[in-house]
């Protein structure tokens, strides 16, 4: 009970129970018949996009931003999730230099399922959810949040 912090290895034989604030540092590997109820949550980088780019997928809250004026994503919009039901949070950083994201409808290479099938345009504070259902990207939400 209480926190936890672990900085190089640590075994458990049997069975264990840590409440509190668990720590780990590098890869974190839980073998056998386990139960986790755990949050994670990453900030990743500003991304800086341009036509053959991707979103890449490696932090919960991303934000994006064109190499110049609007620019959509051509290919693959977002890289492969992680696992199934990994949740991706969206930010618009610029009304200038937006980032266009197409449904895989209107953009066969587009691995993204939006609500309608919109498109979706990333501006100054515009915000998309996401889930990767282990093939696509389904929205949860989208917000225009900026009236530009």
């Amino acid at each position: 009970t209480g926190n936890v912090t672990i900085q190089s290895s640590i075994t458990v034989t049997g069975a264990s129970l840590l409440t509190g604030n668990v720590s780990a540092s590098g890869t974190l590997t839980v073998t056998g018949n386990s139960t986790l109820d755990i949050t994670i949550f990453g900030a990743g980088s500003l991304y800086t996009l341009g036509t053959t780019s991707a979103i890449v997928a490696d932090a919960s809250y991303i934000t994006v931003v064109s190499t110049g004026g609007g620019v959509t994503l051509s290919v693959v919009a977002i890289s492969s999730g992680s696992a199934a039901g990994q949740i991706l949070t969206i930010v618009g950083t610029n009304d200038t230099d937006t980032v266009i994201i197409y449904d895989e409808a209107n953009l066969a290479t587009s691995n993204v399922e939006t609500a309608s099938d919109a498109t979706r345009t990333f501006g100054l504070y515009d915000v998309g959810v996401y889930i990767w259902n282990g093939t696509d990207w389904l929205e949860q939400s989208y917000s225009n949040n900026d009236d530009n």
